[in-house]
């Protein structure tokens, strides 16, 4: 078998029908579809359940054990050579897994491939096409802008190399394992946007709390390795977006504390990082406004 196609699912009822749609309508067909029920309430194993395919293989956590462990659980149940990732709420275009295949065969050296991406938020539609920069590991210390929940793929070897997905991380398990993954193996665009992934709300304050402290204790060297002023600003980076989420959460006293901390660190971010804490703290939307025009225009020329 080609390619196991991982599927971690969590009250994903509305939408895993969809998901496993497009992953049986793909114009390659060597694969099988291991969707990890992990914990749901709702009605998404019977809905799996209901799908009459013998590729398609349920998994099921009895208790939600969050993203990470639900990837786990389908790479250590795969039998394909290549591993594909699919994140419930979003989907494939039909020549995806054929685009990637053809890529990975003829470029042994990498050990894994992404697709650009159309990203559909509550401030509109963009379409997103990675470029192959000149160090990935550079690229992902500056974060994870490539969907890697729906656009990776990775040979199953990696794994023995690089290690899975570490479960006690409550949010950016994928961007810390890329962050392992890139000190090793190279990685390869297709860029064409071969997948729809959808963003609907935003993480608890304390699950990316917790996740960038974790990845600051455990990568503070390597982004200081990269040259100071930038291993700085990543992680003032880091700060800065703890610091959106405590004020999106209400928390306005951690929100000053890590803005403060962002600031420390390394002040020069983004403007529209600063713009959307200014909002917040004012209680504006002028800078959703503005990126919501942005984004229109961005569509409209796309088209």
């Amino acid at each position: 078998m080609k390619i196991s196609v991982v599927i971690p699912a969590y009250q994903a009822a509305v939408t895993i029908k969809d998901a496993i749609s497009s992953v049986l309508t793909q114009t390659f067909t060597d694969f099988e579809v291991l969707v990890v029920n992990d914990g749901s309430s709702d009605e998404t194993t019977n809905i799996i359940e209901a799908v009459s395919d013998k590729r398609v293989c349920l998994l099921v956590h009895p208790t939600n054990k969050g993203a990470a462990a639900a990837r786990n659980t389908g790479i250590r149940a795969a039998q394909g050579e290549l591993i594909a990732f699919l994140d419930a709420d979003d989907v494939w275009v039909n020549e995806k897994l054929a685009k990637q295949v053809s890529l990975m065969e003829n470029h042994p050296e990498y050990g894994g491939c992404i697709t650009g991406y159309r990203y559909e938020t509550e401030e509109g539609t963009s379409i997103e096409t990675p470029q192959k920069p000149e160090s990935w590991l550079r690229e992902f210390s500056k974060g994870c802008a490539v969907a890697p929940g729906t656009t990776l793929i990775v040979r199953r070897t990696c794994y023995d190399m690089v290690g899975y997905y570490d479960e006690t991380m409550p949010r950016h398990e994928d961007f810390e394992w890329l962050l392992r993954y890139s000190r090793v193996y190279d990685l390869g665009v297709v860029r064409e946007p071969l997948a729809v992934v959808r963003r609907a709300g935003q993480s608890s304050a304390w699950k990316i709390e917790a996740a960038n402290q974790a990845i600051i204790q455990r990568y503070r060297d390597v982004f200081l390795g990269q040259g100071k002023f930038f291993g700085h600003q990543v992680i003032g980076k880091r700060w800065l977006e703890t610091s959106i989420h405590c004020f999106m959460d209400g928390d306005r006293k951690k929100g000053w504390t890590y803005l403060r901390k962002a600031v420390l660190e390394n002040p020069f971010q983004r403007p529209g990082m600063y713009s959307r804490v200014l909002d917040l703290i004012l209680g504006t939307s002028i800078y959703l406004s503005f990126k919501r025009l942005w984004l229109n225009i961005r569509w409209a020329r796309s088209k």
